[in-house]
């Protein structure tokens, strides 16, 4: 009965740091309007994976101490979690925010009415499209799915935007002296406010 309370027990403190510090994550990465880089997600996903490889760490540092002095149940039930949650959450990074890099084909990006996510991301982190004249962007990607002119400053020629097969993101790409000075992968800003 001992070694269960011992193994219930490791699990509960550790349960509790886990569930504490995804909350802290949660409140620090919560966005209600949008906005979001692609960058900015892949940021705050990977200090949440090098977080929880401490906590596994230091989890496993800990349980090693208890094993020598005979506590095996306490040993497992302290690791087991932080373990779980750091393969888990590296697992869905490697999935989800890492991307090989793809070779853009216009014919391909041209033909679907949602743009390939991956090609996107590629010419945002390669800074494909910077210097390239509105004709050459258009020439390129082909008509843009929308954008903003700015009237008050001609020098700035305001951005257009590509819609993503990835939900809700879009390729935006910024204009300034009919050149382009920016382009990023992001979550539009949200249409409710």
């Amino acid at each position: 009965m001992k070694n269960v309370l011992s193994l219930i027990g490791g699990v509960l403190i550790t349960g509790v740091i886990l569930m504490i510090v995804f909350f802290a994550y949660f409140i620090l990465t919560l966005r209600l309007f949008g906005g979001e880089r692609l960058s900015q997600v892949e940021n705050e996903i990977t200090i949440l994976v090098i977080t929880l490889a401490v906590l596994a760490a230091l989890a496993v540092r800990f349980s090693l101490k208890k094993l020598k002095k005979g506590k095996k149940y306490l040993a497992f039930g302290v690791s087991f979690l932080p373990i779980i949650a750091f393969v888990i959450t590296t697992i869905f990074y490697l999935g989800m925010y890492t991307y090989p890099t793809t070779t853009f084909n216009k014919e391909k990006w041209q033909k679907e009415e949602l743009k390939p996510f991956k090609m996107a991301a590629t010419l945002a982190k390669k800074d494909k499209l910077i210097d390239l004249s509105r004709e050459e962007v258009f020439k390129l990607l082909g008509k843009e799915d929308g954008g903003v002119e700015n009237q008050s400053n001609h020098i700035d020629n305001g951005s257009i935007f590509y819609l993503l097969d990835k939900k809700d993101w879009v390729l935006k790409i910024f204009f300034k002296e009919d050149k382009v000075v920016e382009c990023v992968v992001e979550l539009p800003i949200a249409d409710w406010l």
